[in-house]
């Protein structure tokens, strides 16, 4: 599905073992093949600050990566119970959230944030029928991307929705 490839190599008994898995994700910039991080920039950057959940420590830190590329001001959060905490204390404009978090969901930190303050959301999951995208924009997400996403779809799914504020 994501048109990957695995290999495995090793030198033989007790040598131990190198496995390469390759995803082709996003379109890697001249010159630095398979790098989605260098990347070339959509052109207009987007000065905003967003609350970002993930529970997949790699993932939120590749997110962090590519959201400050679009000029965002990036808060990471790991669970629902860390984005509340990080609410209290900062302002968002829009929260960006996997759905399925160790302590609750995506749904429960839009609900619970939007009440708090007046912010627009993006649901990112591998969850992508009919009734997962019903539940999230009724959890009052504008948008649900479904994994993986790429580069330019998410920052033009940031674009979209806060333009319509």
């Amino acid at each position: 599905m994501h048109k990957g490839s695995i290999s495995a190599t090793s030198e033989g008994t007790g040598r131990g073992a190198t496995f390469t898995l390759r995803l082709n994700t996003v379109t890697s910039a001249p010159g630095l093949p398979g790098d989605p991080l260098h990347a070339p920039a959509p052109r207009e950057t987007l000065p905003l600050r967003i609350l970002l959940v993930e529970d997949h420590a790699d993932t939120r830190n590749v997110m962090t990566r590519l959201l400050r590329s679009f000029g965002c001001q990036v808060t990471a959060a790991g669970s629902v119970s860390e984005a509340m905490q990080t609410a209290e204390r900062q302002e968002f404009d829009l929260l960006v959230s996997d759905i399925g978090l160790p302590d609750g969901s995506g749904m429960d930190v839009m609900r619970r944030l939007s009440a708090m303050q007046q912010v627009k959301g993006i649901a990112i999951t591998g969850f992508g029928q009919d009734d997962d995208l019903r539940r999230s924009m009724e959890a009052g997400f504008a948008t649900h991307l479904t994994k993986p996403v790429n580069f330019q779809t998410l920052h033009d799914a940031i674009q979209k929705v806060t333009r319509n504020s």
